[in-house]
């Protein structure tokens, strides 16, 4: 029985963790302005300061879910 539960805890913390991950993904790309999961990865590996939507991404949205995630563990 013990070894069952542990085994469904795993499972619930992968699918929670997955789910996280997701809407972090949307928190970032949803917006007033068009963002692509490209642009996304790019603006994260090689930063352009002259791309608006890398702007948006580093400047407002990352922020942002930096905040949420702070909040939500507090």
């Amino acid at each position: 029985m013990q070894g069952r539960l542990a085994n469904r805890s795993l499972w619930i913390a992968i699918v929670l963790i997955a789910v996280l991950c997701g809407a972090s993904m949307l928190s970032l790309y949803i917006g007033a302005r068009y963002i692509s999961v490209d642009e996304i990865i790019k603006s994260f590996v090689n930063y352009d300061s002259n791309s608006i939507g890398e702007l948006l991404i580093q400047t407002l949205r990352w922020p942002r879910l930096l905040a949420a995630f702070i909040v939500g563990i507090s």
